[in-house]
């Protein structure tokens, strides 16, 4: 089990970091970016982990809404592995519905500038996007099944 969660927090194109934001934590960053607090403020209201880079598109229309289904169905799934007699590894049916909020490309045109100057200091880059491409092809055949 740990090692298999250990595999997985190095796959990064698999695995979103995410985390609890405190109030404490709000307070801090109006200090040097009040719109990113504003956003922050948004997730510790809502009980929500979420990660930096979806942080940025709280604001965005549906977004919130999304993060807060996938959050309500993962407290589903959890809650009946949970309930699951010993022993037992099925998937929980739930699972069926689980679907991960993803950001619309347009939304991200910002990020997907991919410079030479940034494939020559990190070669890799192409890589890890080649494998993210293989990875939601691999999804997106396997979801129907």
């Amino acid at each position: 089990g740990v090692m298999a969660v250990a595999q997985l927090l190095e796959m990064k194109s698999l695995v979103e970091h995410r985390a609890h934001f405190t109030q404490d934590d709000v307070n801090r960053m109006y200090e040097f970016d009040s719109s990113l607090a504003e956003k922050a403020q948004v997730a510790v209201d809502h009980d929500l982990p979420i990660s930096h880079y979806n942080l940025e598109y709280l604001d965005k229309p549906g977004f919130l809404e999304r993060l807060l289904e996938e959050k309500q169905v993962n407290e589903t799934i959890a809650a009946e592995v949970l309930a699951a007699p010993e022993g037992s590894y099925e998937q929980p049916p739930s699972m069926s519905k689980y679907q991960a909020p993803e950001i619309p490309l347009e939304w991200r045109q910002h990020e997907l500038a991919l410079t030479h100057a940034m494939v020559d200091v990190q070669p890799s880059i192409l890589r890890e996007m080649e494998t993210q491409k293989k990875m939601r092809e691999f999804m997106a055949r396997h979801k129907t099944t």
